[in-house]
C-alpha cells in the first residue's frame, strides 16, 4: 500500500532527506520539506545533462511529491507509522503489446514488476543478516551479470530503479559485497536491491518459468523450500 508524509511540516525521526546518487546530492540535515524541493529543483537545473537523460522534472508539484514519497517510504521501513498515511493504489501505465517477446525482455520486465515497489506491501526490508547471506551467495552465482543494468529496463523503470537505489542508501541498506553485485541474468533484477527483499513478496512476483532459470544454488529457491 503506497503512503505519503501526513505532514510534511513536521520532521521524522532522521530528519527529512532526498538522496541522488548520480551526483550524490544530501540536502542540509534536518532541512524542511520546500527547502528540499527547492534545492533538488536548483541541483537538476545545474545539472541540465543529467536533467534531460533521466527526464527529471523541475516542477515544484511533481518534485514535492518525490521527495514525499522517498521520506514515507523511509519512515514505512523502519516502522515510524505515525508519520504517514495510506494513499490510494497508484495506477500503472499498460504496457504497449508486442509479439512473442524475447526471454530476456520478459525476465527484465519481471524484474521491474518485482521492484515497482521493491520491498513489499509492509515497504520492509530483511535483516542485515539475512541480506548479507543472500549477497555472499549471489556474488559467486554464475547469473550474476555485470555491465549496463539499465540497457535491460525501459526508461520509466530505470528511473524507478535509480531512485529505490537511492532510497536504499538513505536506509543505510548495504552488504560487504554490494560492489560485487550486478543484475541477476535469470531474473533481471539488481540484486543490491533484491537481497533487501522480502521472500513472500519476491515469490508472489517472480514467474515460475524465471523460477526455471535460476542457478540450483539460488537463495530464492532454498528460502522458498523453507
Amino acid at each position: 500500500m503506497p503512503y505519503r508524509l501526513k505532514d510534511r511540516n513536521r520532521q521524522v525521526p532522521s530528519g527529512l532527506k532526498f538522496y541522488i546518487a548520480e551526483t550524490k546530492f544530501n540536502p542540509f540535515p534536518f532541512s524542511s520539506f520546500k527547502t528540499i524541493v527547492d534545492a533538488v529543483i536548483q541541483h537538476r537545473r545545474v545539472n541540465p545533462f543529467l536533467t534531460k537523460k533521466h527526464n527529471w522534472s523541475l516542477d515544484y508539484d511533481e518534485v514535492s511529491r518525490e521527495v514525499d514519497a522517498y521520506n514515507a517510504a523511509i519512515c514505512v521501513a523502519h516502522g515510524w507509522m505515525d508519520y504517514v498515511v495510506e494513499t490510494g493504489g497508484a495506477v500503472l501505465p499498460k504496457a504497449t503489446a508486442r509479439p512473442q517477446p524475447s526471454r530476456s525482455v520478459r525476465n527484465a520486465a519481471g524484474g521491474g514488476k518485482l521492484l515497482l515497489d521493491w520491498l513489499g506491501d509492509e515497504g520492509k526490508p530483511v535483516s542485515a543478516e539475512l541480506a548479507e547471506q543472500r549477497a555472499v551467495t549471489c556474488t559467486d552465482c554464475p547469473q550474476n551479470g555485470k555491465g549496463d543494468w539499465t540497457a535491460l529496463f525501459t526508461k520509466p523503470a530505470s528511473e524507478l530503479i535509480r531512485r529505490q537505489l537511492s532510497l536504499k542508501h538513505d536506509l543505510t541498506l548495504a552488504t560487504p559485497w554490494d560492489d560485487l553485485l550486478g543484475v541477476c541474468m535469470a531474473c533481471s533484477c539488481p540484486l543490491k536491491l533484491k537481497v533487501w527483499a522480502p521472500m513472500d513478496h519476491i515469490e508472489r512476483r517472480m514467474p515460475e518459468d524465471v523460477k526455471a532459470l535460476l542457478d540450483k544454488r539460488c537463495w530464492v529457491l532454498s528460502e522458498a523450500t523453507k
